[in-house]
């Protein structure tokens, strides 16, 4: 099972995170570890470094972090796709998080993770598929939610960035030659439908996810790339939502993670 933190022992790890939700996470580990150092780098995928003082970095593009102060805690500007500036053999854990349809190149981007980290040390990576899906045929005749599977594939490899990686990733860090590789695989319900209370309540907060979110996932690609207009963009969405409410549809999303580890032999 993981911990708080994740499924890697890191008790004074440098390590390395991106993640669209890297300010509460790196907040979290600076509490937890008090005697590292955290830096949050700022670049459109979060990035998040642990120092072996307790060294975390992390990355977007845009200054979104929070202004209040923890003393081991700082953030950082950078680009997790251009080539990392780090000196080799720098970390013991990459924490990788929600970087589906952000990288054009996957394979180079494991070779950086390769490169950064020190023999015997750890990359992590949780990614979500794009996908709502069902797996007793309660939403198999819904049009809204076969279509947005296609669009949304449709538009990653328009623009060569997929939104795959939570079925590829596994293969792309066992090719980049990565050891003990291991991928646990979850279902998050949309909506409240589950009779399990915990499953229930993570049910209705993916529900407020998805519909907060799939205007800005959609709207740029389907106008730009798929040929749409904003009023069909619209009403396409008002049949993705009534899906999505229906409580008779009993809606997932898949959630993958896999760690693996650099060979102890292995110097970049």
């Amino acid at each position: 099972m993981a911990d708080e933190n994740g499924y890697i022992p890191i008790d004074e790890h440098y390590a390395d995170n991106d993640d669209t939700d890297f300010e509460d996470d790196s907040t979290d580990f600076a509490d937890q570890f008090p005697q590292a150092e955290v830096i949050g780098i700022v670049s459109h995928y979060s990035f998040i470094k642990i120092h072996s003082q307790s060294l975390r970095v992390g990355t977007d593009l845009s200054p979104i972090q929070p202004s209040f102060g923890i003393p081991n805690l700082s953030f950082e500007i950078d680009d997790c796709c251009s080539a990392w500036t780090y000196p080799p053999n720098s970390f013991d854990f990459i924490h990788v998080r929600g970087l589906y349809g952000s990288v054009e190149d996957w394979p180079e981007f494991y070779r950086e993770c390769m490169k950064c980290l020190k023999p015997g040390g750890y990359i992590e990576q949780l990614e979500f598929s794009i996908l709502a899906k069902c797996d007793d045929g309660s939403s198999a005749n819904n049009e809204a939610l076969r279509l947005w599977g296609e669009y949304g594939f449709e538009v990653g490899e328009k623009f060569g960035k997929t939104f795959k990686v939570v079925d590829k990733m596994k293969g792309w860090i066992e090719d980049g030659g990565f050891e003990d590789v291991v991928e646990h695989r979850y279902k998050w319900p949309i909506g409240s439908w589950s009779s399990d209370p915990k499953l229930k309540d993570i049910g209705r907060w993916n529900l407020v996810h998805w519909e907060e979110g799939i205007e800005g996932w959609c709207l740029a690609g389907m106008t730009r790339l798929l040929g749409f207009s904003f009023n069909q963009v619209q009403a396409f969405l008002v049949e993705l939502r009534l899906a999505l409410r229906n409580r008779n549809y009993h809606l997932y999303q898949e959630v993958g993670v896999v760690y693996a580890r650099k060979p102890l032999e292995r110097h970049t």
